[in-house]
């Protein structure tokens, strides 16, 4: 049986949550501790999900599939924020068709969100964390998650048909030399040069925003319950140009391997 989101599942166990009853519930220091513990497990589902969503836009852009590129990364993108929204502490789930979300603490409650999930996403991690640096610094003159979307929204519904394998001008740059590109935008956390660059930021910000999860996993020496043998390999095949594997992604691949 496939996983589901682990807070939700505990949430839904015994009949803690009623319909249309969901913001009254309150938590206490059982489910605190119980949440505790099933957002680490939510961390890992969302980064795993990120990191296939990136590995998958690396060998579109190496086959020059740029349109779905830019599908998967924003997609990759979306995932790395559930993720830091989990570690961060914060529940989100969906019940009765309405999407919720509440800090957990002893005594917090949950909220419904207004708008789609990817909007809702979005708008909470900007509204919790205004100083990160991804929230306050915009791309190309807009918000940086809204010019994510407005491109991910230009490949799926406006460009009929898509261009490939004309490169796209959000690649013109990173596609001429991908693994030199990428370890560039893994060293660029504190200059910034190139992630907030339009003809960059595509894959330099959703880069970034990967290799802080990397980072915060190895500062409290975790690793990530999910990726396991099967999901390694296939990571790896898809990390790799010409010259084989992208040594600076698969070294972190390897740090939050769970074996």
């Amino acid at each position: 049986m496939p996983n589901i989101i682990q807070s939700y599942n505990y949430l839904i166990s015994n009949n803690r949550l009623i319909d249309n009853n969901v913001e009254n519930y309150t938590i206490n220091a059982v489910d605190y501790n119980r949440l505790s513990n099933c957002l680490k497990s939510d961390m890992d589902g969302f980064f795993l999900n990120s990191l296939l969503s990136y590995s998958a836009a690396i060998d579109s852009l190496l086959k020059e599939n740029f349109s779905w590129a830019t599908i998967k990364l924003y997609y990759a993108l979306f995932y790395s924020i559930k993720a830091e929204l989990s570690r961060s502490g914060f529940v989100i789930f969906y019940h009765d068709n309405k999407l919720y979300s509440g800090l957990n603490q002893v005594g917090g409650q949950f909220k419904s969100i207004k708008g789609n999930s990817h909007d809702a996403i979005f708008k909470l991690f900007s509204s919790q964390f205004p100083q990160n640096k991804f929230v306050k610094n915009n791309i190309n003159n807009s918000n940086s998650f809204k010019w994510f979307k407005e491109n991910r929204e230009l490949v799926n519904y406006r460009i009929n048909p898509m261009l490939d394998p004309k490169v796209s001008l959000l690649y013109v740059k990173p596609i001429s030399n991908l693994r030199v590109w990428i370890s560039n935008y893994i060293s660029d956390n504190n200059n910034n040069i190139y992630t907030f660059d339009n003809e960059h930021a595509y894959l330099a910000f959703t880069t970034q925003i990967i290799e802080e999860l990397f980072q915060e996993y190895k500062n409290v020496n975790r690793k990530n319950i999910y990726l396991e043998e099967d999901n390694f390999k296939h990571l790896k095949k898809n990390l790799s140009d010409s010259n084989g594997p992208i040594p600076i992604l698969i070294d972190r691949l390897n740090s939050i391997k769970n074996c």
